[in-house]
């Protein structure tokens, strides 16, 4: 609004004093003249209104940085102005008067009042805090810098040298122009501490500590910070001014709450009266680095005198990676006794001296004796072989394991074995500290080899004269890795044909009606938890052309060799297989002459598929006997959403027993028709590839039910699957 006005004002007076200018231009009785001057006139007011508003906007601009700049300066200063409580001298320089504002402090860093110290400034060195000052704020303030911190001392008024840290902040007035210079002085106690050091008792101590230490050292009045060394500002990735005059507990350099449930602030204002008292304080700490990230801290506060003044001596460790290493060298350790005691070989540990210090089981078994007998003598008492003695000694001497093969018995037996023996020395700080002996016998790898290679020829005669058809499929490759030569019997085709056979290839193996669930047969995807005995039953097509009913029994495992997942299998021939005959061939006219006589449904379920169905059943369903044969059972007609339940019930009560069982569910025809069938299931000789299952509508019987009993839920159910109820 205030701009508003002043671009108001401006343009009336432009107009007032153009306004003789723009009469002696006009001319009397003409018109075309008269309003060329006109227009000209208007045009040249626009064109002074418009730049007098962006000379008048830049200067608002200029304006308004210039107090932005002095408003975030005079914050910094602020704090300045609040340290000068605790020991600290604060200033400001004009450019034709050294130290116009002073603080009250210079009488307690220098011994004598402001006026004294502004009169006579030169005589106590305060000529380094002003000489040049606006020469070199000018020179920074060009190349875009800040005016950095600096060092300087000053005398007091008993001519001892006192040395200070000095923060300066150059100050502009509304026309950009450098006006002042404000500054904070803050005694650093580095160089008088140090001749404390050197004088007091503490001399070795803590001069080794603020000069070679990995520690943070800080000195504190009341609670703050006032010094610290180089390794302070590494560890909390801070500055000096960033960390001087702050608490511990500030929240940017420990967090509200630490581990034991405390305040931060609390537990370190205690911690540092204690430590005041008189009573050394040592305590773990999560400090926080500037960045925010924790870490784990050893602090220790003691009370010291400088100069006549008490402070607090801190320092501060960072065990952030001593607890970790710990907790490696712990499991290092773990991981090492696991090692040991779990090798398939046998090791003994022994001291410096050949103590034994322990053994594992495989020592104990492979030299029959016990761990009491072992950890009481020396490994020289228990071994008959001066070749041991002479090997552990090697391997001391250079420093290195060293191995042999001899003979070695005990010494309380007179069988003699043959042995790989390899003595690893242990040093501790580069000396001896004992070691570990492995001692391996080569007379039992032996047998062990020649029971293996035995072995291996026996599962080779098996793999080679097995009338099964075993195989190995990699789940990921999707292909077989391995097929046994009894391929040949069941399809007609070499192992090497077999196994470079594609997905189509081997479908084509199928028999026709196998088509429908090709996929599922041929290709067999890990499932997700199930790791039992799977079975699949299918009809395939010789290359003779012949028709063979075969039994596949597959596992799912892990390759030892590569960990992937893997199928194991063995596929059988069971075209000829008893059972199957006789549920097949001679025993079918007799059970279909007694089903048809029954007033019930009669199912036979062979190999977890429908094999057989009575006239009952086909009028039930509406359906000809060729639509239900292959389906599992009955419960497949169930809506989608009963249908996993119903299987998974059904299958869980084959498996508990050889008992009968019955299942109640609704079905839909192929009518649309919704029946409520009882199924009693009952295994044939207990194989549970063959199912008698005898079955019943009873939607009627359900629909009684009701009427004697007016059960809401008995309606809800009807309501839900017969229309015409």
């Amino acid at each position: 609004m205030k701009q508003s006005k002043t671009e108001i004002i401006v343009l009336i007076i432009i107009l007032v004093v153009s306004q003789p200018f723009i009469t002696s231009l006009i001319v009397d009785n003409d018109v075309i003249v008269n309003s060329i001057v006109l227009v000209g006139t208007i045009l040249s007011i626009v064109i002074a209104y418009h730049l007098l508003k962006v000379y008048i906007n830049k200067y608002s601009h200029t304006n308004q940085t210039i107090i932005k700049k002095n408003l975030l300066l005079k914050s910094e200063m602020n704090r300045m102005k609040e340290a000068s409580k605790y020991n600290c001298l604060f200033y400001e320089h004009l450019v034709d008067e050294p130290f116009s504002k002073l603080s009250d402090s210079v009488e307690n860093l220098i011994g004598v009042d402001k006026e004294e110290f502004k009169k006579n400034f030169e005589r106590y060195n305060g000529g380094a805090l002003f000489n040049g000052i606006f020469d070199k704020v000018k020179r920074f303030e060009k190349a875009g810098l800040k005016v950095p911190v600096y060092k300087t001392k000053l005398f007091t008024n008993e001519g001892e040298t006192i040395w200070l840290r000095v923060h300066e902040v150059p100050i502009y007035d509304n026309n950009n122009k450098l006006e002042k210079v404000w500054g904070i002085a803050y005694k650093t106690l580095e160089k008088s501490y140090t001749k404390f050091l050197a004088e007091s008792e503490y001399h070795t101590k803590y001069k080794t500590l603020l000069n070679i230490t990995n520690d943070a050292v800080f000195l504190m009045k009341n609670d703050r910070f006032v010094d610290c060394n180089t390794k302070a500002l590494e560890m909390f990735g801070a500055s000096l001014n960033q960390l001087i005059l702050y608490t511990p507990f500030n929240y940017r350099f420990s967090p509200k709450i630490q581990p034991n449930g405390k305040a931060s602030q609390e537990e370190a204002i205690d911690k540092i009266k204690k430590a005041y008292k008189g009573q050394p304080q040592s305590f773990d700490w999560t400090h926080l680095r500037l960045k925010g990230d924790a870490f784990n801290a050893k602090v220790n506060l003691k009370a010291v005198t400088v100069q006549g003044e008490k402070v607090l001596f801190a320092t501060i460790k960072d065990t952030s990676a001593v607890i970790e290493l710990k907790e490696e060298l712990e499991t290092i350790s773990r991981l090492n006794k696991i090692a040991f005691f779990e090798s398939p070989r046998p090791l003994l540990k022994h001291d410096k001296d050949g103590g034994i210090l322990e053994v594992n089981q495989s020592f104990l078994t492979t030299f029959n004796t016990t761990e009491e007998n072992c950890l009481n003598k020396k490994y020289f008492e228990f071994f008959d072989n001066e070749a041991l003695l002479n090997l552990v000694y090697k391997a001391q001497k250079n420093n290195k394991s060293e191995s042999s093969i001899t003979e070695i018995k005990q010494l309380d037996s007179e069988i003699a074995l043959t042995v790989f023996i390899k003595a690893i020395p242990i040093f501790y700080r580069d000396f001896y500290d004992g070691g570990i002996i492995l001692i391996e016998e080569k007379t039992e790898n032996k047998l062990l080899k020649q029971r293996l290679n035995r072995k291996e020829k026996e599962l080779r005669d098996i793999l080679k004269y097995s009338t099964d058809m075993i195989y190995k499929y990699n789940v990921k490759a999707s292909s077989y890795e391995y097929v046994s030569q009894s391929v040949f019997d069941l399809f007609g085709y070499s192992s090497k044909e077999f196994i470079g056979f594609n997905a189509e290839e081997l479908k084509s193996l199928l028999h026709p009606k196998e088509l429908r669930r090709a996929n599922s047969l041929i290709t067999k995807l890990m499932p997700e938890f199930e790791t039992n005995q799977q079975v699949n039953v299918c009809n395939i097509v010789h290359k003779d052309g012949r028709v063979r009913r075969i039994r596949d029994v597959f596992y799912y495992t892990r390759s030892i060799d590569n960990g992937e997942a893997c199928v194991i299998g063995f596929v059988s021939d069971i075209t000829d297989d008893l059972d199957t005959q006789v549920a097949l061939t001679r025993g079918k006219s007799i059970l279909k002459t007694i089903a048809e006589s029954q007033e019930f449904g009669v199912i036979v379920i062979f190999d977890f598929k429908i094999a057989y169905v009575n006239t009952y059943v086909e009028r039930m369903m509406a359906c000809n006997v060729s639509d239900l044969l292959n389906v599992e059972s009955l419960f497949v007609f169930a809506d989608e959403g009963e249908k996993e339940r119903l299987k998974k019930t059904y299958i869980g009560n084959l498996s508990k027993s050889n008992k009968p069982f019955e299942m109640t569910y609704w079905v839909k025809n192929t009518l649309g028709e919704y029946i409520y069938l009882s199924c009693v299931y009952k295994k044939l000789a207990g194989n549970i590839n063959h199912i008698y299952v005898s079955t019943k509508n009873i939607t009627q019987d359900l629909i009684d039910e009701y009427h004697q009993t007016k059960s809401e839920d008995l309606k809800a159910t009807l309501t839900k699957y017969l229309k015409s109820f």
